[in-house]
């Protein structure tokens, strides 16, 4: 792969990456005449004295830090050495991640089950309806699935009758009932809810990748959906900081595909590859409406056929996550359906 490298002439060094690849580099820079030698070594020469690339990823762009993105760049390992009477430093790092995953949560990740089925999401509605519309009421009252919380929110209070404007005047109100709900409750919401096949798996295969960014498009308020991936223990497998697109975001899915991309570029992702893994019609609409390539999982309440329909020919459709070798050479473009 070609690798385009500019030195001005002090010790600052600016990459232009032209193209990316899985594999580690390493880079010497003579310190004293600026000359440059790179060539690529495998990843199994870290050094396990180190922080690994992920962990260096993640502080290297953590907002909190102060560091700031270094140029798609994670430095995992610095070395001085003498080279012809110069100081050599020889830099091991890893790439930016080239390809970026997003997953909807419900009916993809996981699915409810039980008599308390997604108790906590839905007693987070029910909440807020009480507590800002002074009403008794359920989700369960109107089609849901494939929709996004503000959407779910607003066609619910229609089915009972609220005007328009009262729904518009009270919706972001709402959203923070639910949030307030939300947090008082963050244990329960694992409650009624599992974990679908092979996404454990197929989520630690694919967070020990250093070439793919993984996130959440969902419908769900940011908070709720990353409550619930924390309390059934998948948050850590998540590219940190977390990110993604959320029905606190905007109302289309389509455009949450979107905003994930947008605040992917801000996190190092620098290629032009972007799954996108739901269990819905929505889901693979948004997909190809945001530019993503669709993968749709028979998880949900929508069987195949639905799910092609729904594409513009382009999706492919699995029964599920469980075949991980094959979903990570699909990511990874190996995989040819």
């Amino acid at each position: 792969p070609k690798l385009v490298l500019v030195v001005v002439l002090n010790p600052l060094l600016v990459l232009h990456l032209s193209s990316m690849f899985s594999t580690s580099l390493w880079l010497s820079v003579d310190t004293h005449s600026y000359k440059l030698a790179f060539g690529h070594v495998p990843l199994a020469r870290k050094s396990s004295r180190v922080l690994s690339c992920n962990e260096h990823r993640k502080r290297a762009l953590d907002p909190t830090s102060g560091r700031g993105p270094t140029l798609g760049i994670s430095f995992c390992n610095r070395r001085t050495n003498r080279l012809r009477g110069h100081s050599v430093t020889t830099l091991h790092c890893v790439m930016a991640p080239s390809t970026l995953i997003t997953f909807d949560v419900d009916g993809t990740l996981i699915h409810s089950v039980g008599k308390d089925a997604n108790k906590f999401h839905k007693d987070a509605f029910s909440f807020a309806f009480k507590k800002v519309f002074g009403i008794d009421a359920s989700i369960d009252e109107i089609p849901h699935h494939g929709s996004t919380d503000k959407l779910v929110a607003r066609d619910t209070l229609k089915h009972r009758g609220i005007a328009e404007e009262e729904i518009d005047s009270k919706l972001d109100a709402y959203c923070e009932a639910m949030l307030e709900y939300a947090a008082q409750n963050k244990k329960s919401a694992s409650t009624g809810i599992q974990i679908l096949p092979g996404v454990v798996e197929l989520l630690k295969a694919l967070h020990g990748r250093d070439d793919m960014l993984i996130a959440l498009v969902t419908g769900n308020l940011e908070p709720i959906g990353w409550t619930k991936m924390e309390e059934l223990g998948l948050l850590p497998f998540f590219s940190a900081p977390n990110f993604g697109g959320f029905g606190s975001d905007h109302t289309s899915r389509g455009e949450l595909v979107k905003i994930a991309a947008e605040r992917a570029r801000t996190y190092g992702w620098t290629g032009d590859k972007h799954w996108h893994v739901g269990d819905t019609p929505n889901d693979i609409r948004a997909a190809e409406y945001g530019g993503a390539a669709a993968l749709g999982v028979c998880t949900g309440v929508f069987g195949k056929e639905e799910l092609e329909k729904s594409s513009n020919g382009s999706a492919v459709i699995l029964p599920d996550l469980s075949d991980v070798d094959i979903v990570v050479d699909l990511f990874a473009g190996i995989t040819v359906f």
